[in-house]
This record gives C-alpha cells, sequence and structure tokens, in this order.
C-alpha cells in the first residue's frame, strides 16, 4: 500500500495530480463536462417536460423509468460487445460523440414522443462511454494509485452534482419566463451537445497521442 497523506483526501488536489498522466488529463475533462450536462438535464428534467411539452409528473414519471430500462439494457447487454468489437478508446469517442447528437436532437425536438428515441440514443452513448472511460483511467494507472483514481472519479462527480443542476436551473429560468432573456428552450441541451463535442474531441487527441508514443 502506498502511505497516504492527509492532502490526498482533497478532491481538487486529487484532479489536478491526476493530471501528471497524460492519457488521463483530457478524459477527465471530458467526464468532468459530459457528466455536469448529464447531472443538470436530470434535474431540470421534470421543469423542462412541463415547460416544453406540457407533461404532467406522470408523463415524467414514464420517461424516467424509460431512461432506467434503456441504461439497464446499454451496460447489461451491449457494453462488453461493443468494447470487444471497437476497443475501449474508440468506445469512449464514439458514445461521446452520440451522446452529442442526442442532446442536439432533444434540444429541436417539439413533441414529447420525440424524446423516447433521443433518450434511447443518449443512454447508448452515454451509458457505453463512461465505463469504458472508467477501464482506460484504471489501466493507466499504478496499483498502488487506484484508491486515488477512484476518489478523483467520485470527486468529479461530486462536481458535476453540485454545477449541474445549479447552471441547468438558472440556464432554465431565463428560457422559461414569461419575456426569456434567450429565445431557445432548448438552450441546455445545446450546451450538453457543445460538452460532449469538445469531450469527443479531448478523446480523439488523447488517442492519437497514445498511437504515437506506442
Amino acid at each position: 500500500r502506498r502511505k497516504l497523506e492527509f492532502k490526498d483526501a482533497n478532491p481538487i488536489l486529487t484532479l489536478t495530480r491526476l493530471g501528471a498522466f497524460p492519457a488521463l488529463t483530457p478524459l477527465l475533462i471530458g467526464l468532468m463536462i459530459t457528466a455536469t450536462a448529464q447531472r443538470g438535464l436530470e434535474s431540470i428534467w421534470v421543469l423542462y417536460t412541463d415547460f416544453r411539452f406540457g407533461w404532467g409528473i406522470r408523463e415524467a414519471a414514464w420517461s424516467l423509468a424509460f431512461v432506467g430500462v434503456a441504461y439497464f439494457v446499454v451496460q447489461g447487454f451491449l457494453v462488453g460487445p461493443v468494447v470487444k468489437a471497437l476497443g475501449e478508446w474508440r468506445t469512449v469517442i464514439s458514445g461521446f460523440m452520440v451522446g452529442g447528437v442526442a442532446f442536439f436532437a432533444t434540444a429541436l425536438a417539439e413533441q414529447g414522443w420525440m424524446v423516447y428515441p433521443l433518450v434511447a440514443l443518449y443512454a447508448l452513448g452515454n451509458g457505453l462511454a463512461v465505463p469504458a472511460l472508467t477501464a482506460i483511467c484504471s489501466k493507466a494507472v499504478e496499483t498502488d494509485r487506484q484508491g486515488q483514481l477512484q476518489g478523483a472519479l467520485q470527486s468529479i462527480n461530486a462536481i458535476a452534482v453540485i454545477a449541474g443542476p445549479f447552471c441547468a436551473s438558472l440556464l432554465l429560468a431565463q428560457v422559461s419566463s414569461a419575456n426569456p432573456s434567450i429565445d431557445l428552450p432548448g438552450a441546455w441541451f445545446m450546451l450538453g451537445a457543445v460538452a460532449s463535442t469538445v469531450a469527443t474531441l479531448l478523446a480523439m487527441g488523447a488517442y492519437k497521442r497514445l498511437r504515437t508514443n506506442t
């Protein structure tokens, strides 16, 4: 076991120290911004679908149940075969790309039924990308730093849980008011598409550097 120092428990410091692993830095940044987009989506979903499609609690609940089923199918049955066919890096890149397309299309959806196939598409992309990314990170870190890595990944999630709902709620308030300052109802989803695009480019760059160095 590696000696644990108190400063290693600092989540922000943990993230900066992982920058010593060149392959991890862009992946962790991509994970952070896409996780923030997802947590924001989750926090405003009920309010957004009410504002955008006139949904009540029942319709929103059914859509969230569908999300759960979609993730169950993707992570329970598809991750292994897809990673085996594409490899972990290509799975991450493809997953981020698919998630971005789903975000962008959801921003443009004008009827409630449209979100169901788009939710399934997003679950496919994100459900494939995150496990593959975690596997890549785990293989890149020494055995005695696996705990530190897991702590960093949890720190990323904690930051996303705080930042995502806060930013998404503020933005939804701007687009859904009687006199919206931003005439773009799906603004948060557009930002999610941008975040996914950035994450895709970061992962592609990291993959190219890895191939160049090997």
